[in-house]
């Protein structure tokens, strides 16, 4: 029986002959022209557009493995970093617009964009003409040249707006660029996709909910519509293009770049953890959630995952990070369970239901868990070979330092590592969590006591407290702060100094931290992570990509800068 919604018989590619049906032989060759030729329009217009996509991935992946394969003296050597410096500035200055409340990506990002866009206008309006000089004695073709040049760039961004979505994709397994900083491209190719391929008006549903999704306006149902009108939208097109030249081969290409990420990720939840794990809910004393899973499975410092309580919301699964490590030596893996530890800050929806649950039965309730990952993370390379660190973090970031702390603690064993050091500057905002997190950050350093700590931590409250501060600054005429760097903080405003943490009521001035560092560092690499508000990844970024212009001038100096985002979609 035949399908009839697909031109019979049914192919997967139509034929190319082209049968002249104008009538001069001028009229003929002007038709067969090289941007007006139809039966090789996906030839002239797709295959550009897939080169231009493959071009950034391509060299990224190249770069991806020179730092992973270059000896240290091609790496460490003038030209070498003075490329990494200019290369990590485009990575890591963004622009932030004050009125609006938000930030741009980073101009690498931004510069692929633009390319991006100049090429999509240029391959859509450079080629004339838009529509056929049709008469009524002569007919080129009823499909514009326009609609058609447009819709085979359209068919191109298929396979790349599936491979950017993907937690698990084929790109970060090359370049090393986690999931989640390819959420922008993702967009950005949707609504290329969108827009120059004219496609039909249901598909502007898809991309409102993308808008949506990016802020925190009814996440998780314009989430879930999303993906129903993407599915909408690919069977919709997938029988417009009616197999038309080489149309399908793009949705083949499709899916097995979704089959293969979907098998990857489904294996990586099955094998560790299965499907029968049960998380414990608990409050911590400073009104975090706690959600603790034993399991057997494996995870590196910074990481996240989607975590989908059965009992609770089924239907959804949360990105949470990490708050602990797996066990260090081989007798303690085999011997027990990991604790794998989420500490999460209630807010709305989830994570409020989840503190009322935890509230409601102290006596720690477990639920069935399923765990998506573990994805991202920082460079555990950078990590452990730069000597100097500088580790921030605030909000519900503070648990995302944990692990981090223990790591370092646990390399300070090696002797090579005994010049090692971590400064930690955490910001909270109110006395319980400046408690929790000074208890947390003592059982944090207290991981091989034996070997002396050679972390540094401080505390900022930046609460209620702050605005005394700074009007007793004012009122003193202008003491002269500490030589920390941080704005408002004066002499009296450090509070307590223990042997694990010292205690601020300020707020810190960060930029003159990261620049105070840096020129203690001089030549030495330094490491700065950052877990936090985008205000924060902000001024961080912001000076981090200043000292890359230096160091970029200079050939000395090298500082790498890890942000971890609080959100994305």
């Amino acid at each position: 029986m035949g399908t009839p919604w697909l031109a019979q018989p049914v192919k997967l590619h139509s034929s190319r002959k082209y049968k002249c049906s104008v009538d001069t032989l001028e009229q003929c060759a002007w038709q067969r022209g090289y941007w007006r030729f139809w039966y090789e329009a996906d030839h002239r217009f797709a295959l550009p557009i897939v080169a231009f996509f493959l071009t950034p991935i391509l060299l990224f992946m190249m770069g991806y493995l020179l730092t992973l394969m270059a000896p240290r003296t091609v790496s460490q050597s003038r030209p070498v970093k003075q490329l990494r410096a200019l290369s990590r500035f485009c990575s890591y200055r963004t622009f932030r617009f004050g009125s609006l409340d938000w930030y741009s990506a980073p101009v690498g990002v931004l510069g692929l964009g633009a390319i991006g866009t100049t090429l999509f206008f240029c391959m859509t309006l450079a080629p004339r003409p838009f529509y056929w000089p049709n008469t009524r004695t002569l007919n080129y073709g009823g499909s514009p040249p326009i609609a058609t040049r447009t819709g085979w760039m359209s068919i191109a961004c298929i396979p790349f707006v599936f491979a950017t979505a993907a937690k698990s994709n084929w790109i970060t397994l090359v370049t090393g660029v986690s999931h989640e900083r390819l959420q922008v491209f993702h967009r950005w190719i949707s609504y290329a996709m969108h827009h120059f391929g004219i496609q039909p008006p249901h598909n502007s549903h898809v991309h409102l909910s993308e808008l949506i999704q990016n802020s925190t306006i009814a996440y998780e149902t314009s989430k879930a519509t999303h993906y129903i009108a993407a599915l909408v939208f690919m069977v919709f097109f997938f029988l417009h293009c009616n197999f038309r030249m080489s149309s399908w081969d793009y949705f083949i290409a499709t899916g097995i770049l979704f089959a293969t990420s979907s098998l990857h990720r489904l294996v990586q939840a099955l094998i560790p953890y299965g499907f029968n794990q049960r998380a414990t809910i608990s409050l911590t004393d400073n009104g975090f959630v706690s959600l603790e899973v034993l399991t057997k499975g494996e995870w590196d410092a910074g990481q996240h995952y989607f975590v989908r309580l059965l009992e609770l919301q089924p239907w959804t699964a949360h990105p949470f990070s990490v708050s602990s490590l797996p066990k260090k030596s081989e007798t303690e893996q085999h011997s027990a369970h990991n604790r794998l530890v989420f500490l999460i800050q209630p807010r709305g929806g989830f994570t409020a239901q989840l503190a009322k649950i935890a509230r409601a039965d102290p006596t720690r309730r477990t639920m069935r868990v399923i765990l998506d990952g573990p994805y991202g993370g920082i460079n555990m390379k950078q990590f452990t070979e730069i000597k100097r660190l500088v580790v921030v973090a605030g909000g519900s970031g503070v648990g995302w330092v944990l692990p981090l702390i223990t790591a370092f603690q646990r390399r300070r064993t090696d002797p090579d590592e005994e010049q090692a050091t971590m400064r930690v500057i955490l910001a909270v905002r109110d006395v319980q969590t400046e408690h929790w997190v000074g208890d947390r950050v003592s059982t944090a350093q207290s991981v091989d006591a034996a070997c002396p700590s050679r972390i540094a931590v401080e505390i900022y409250n930046t609460g209620s407290c702050q605005d005394t501060v700074e009007r007793a600054a004012q009122d003193s005429g202008g003491e002269k702060e500490r030589d920390e760097g941080s704005k408002g903080i004066q002499l009296g405003s450090l509070l307590t100094v223990s042997p694990d943490y010292e205690l601020f009521k300020a707020r810190p001035d960060l930029p003159s931290i990261v620049a105070r560092e840096a020129a203690s560092a001089g030549s030495t690499p330094l490491g700065v992570f950052v877990c936090g508000p985008a205000s924060m990844q902000y001024d961080i970024s912001k000076e981090v990509a200043r000292q890359q212009l230096v160091a970029a001038k200079t050939g000395s100096g090298d500082i790498y800068l890890h942000v971890e985002h609080f959100q994305w979609t």
